[in-house]
């Protein structure tokens, strides 16, 4: 079973301090091998996203309104005939010249 985040914090921090691992186990009320698992180990948190990670933004390079007419006219269309992700980056890339990505593409549609 895996132990809650707040007693993973909880280990390293007494860790830190120079508890030994059985000194911890009795005064969270968890196994030493518990304890030992998590003191050994980093903090694994995933790191939050920085604003250079998103990529260019449709918005930003002008082609929202285009993107967003295909799927809104594709309403009158069989389900087999409408655009999907693929289709748009395509249409975007020969029809506009757009530089950016497929994967931003993707994340407005």
């Amino acid at each position: 079973m895996t132990a809650p985040v707040c007693v993973r914090r909880r280990i390293r921090q007494l860790d830190r301090q120079g508890l030994s691992h059985r000194e911890i186990s009795r005064k969270l009320g968890v196994s030493r091998t518990t304890v030992a698992r998590y003191a050994n180990h980093g903090d694994y948190s995933p790191e939050p996203l920085g604003s250079g990670h998103a990529g260019r933004s449709l918005v930003d390079a002008g082609y929202s309104a285009v993107v967003d007419g295909w799927p809104a006219a594709d309403l009158r269309m069989p389900v087999k005939q409408r655009h999907t992700a693929t289709r748009v980056c395509e249409r975007l890339v020969a029809e506009c010249g757009f530089t950016g990505s497929y994967s931003s593409v993707r994340r407005w549609v």
